[in-house]
């Protein structure tokens, strides 16, 4: 786990330095760089193996319509889809949320990523609800306060960790906290004084 987290702080690292440069204006970052240059190298530091094609594939048709940026499988079955858009691209914007879950349901895979190369979403594509009660962790890698966020949520989305359902469990976890938060919000809404506590920082709405 240790090991994980170091490649993954690593890549985080490497990472920066070309959205920086892109916000200086000096390289432009196209939907393909996002997949090609931010996307990919993250899928490998954290256990995929982008060359093998039983476990990563690119535009993968799905069942339901429209070409999936990216596919992950273990044992021959999908398991996680990331729709990538260009670094100036919001992944705030209502289509692009759509879009991404929609693989999800249509082949049956619960985990989907969103992200701009600088901003990361990861939706429960499945979840009960509408899109916000489907965000498992949003964070920005450029931000240094969001790092052991961004390191956690990422870890998650290993290969080991897929095969594992370690992030099927830390779903439970975290989104039986969101329930206790939301009944205690509504107990207690006649005096806000009580409530003090956030219990899931890193669920807030993803902001780019």
């Amino acid at each position: 786990m240790i090991e994980l987290a170091s490649r993954i702080q690593r890549e985080i690292v490497r990472a920066r330095k070309a959205i920086e440069n892109a916000h200086a204006g000096l390289i432009r970052v196209s939907e393909r760089d996002t997949i090609q240059k931010l996307v990919m190298p993250m899928l490998a530091a954290i256990g995929w193996d982008t060359l093998d094609l039983t476990e990563v594939r690119e535009e993968l048709q799905s069942s339901g319509g429209g070409r999936a940026d990216i596919a992950c499988f273990t044992g021959g079955r999908v398991v996680m889809f990331t729709e990538a858009k260009a670094i100036n691209d919001s992944i705030d914007d209502p289509r692009f949320i759509s879009q991404a879950m929609k693989y999800g349901t249509d082949e049956g895979a619960n985990w989907c990523v969103l992200t701009n190369g600088r901003i990361w979403a990861i939706y429960h594509a499945n979840a009960e609800g509408k899109a916000a009660d489907k965000l498992f962790r949003g964070f920005d890698i450029t931000d240094l306060a969001d790092e052991s966020v961004a390191i956690d949520s990422l870890s998650l989305l290993a290969k080991s960790a897929m095969e594992d359902r370690e992030i099927d469990r830390a779903w439970q976890r975290d989104h039986a906290g969101r329930r206790v938060e939301a009944a205690l919000r509504t107990l207690l809404s006649g005096d806000p004084a009580f409530i003090t506590v956030d219990f899931h920082p890193e669920l807030s709405r993803v902001s780019a």
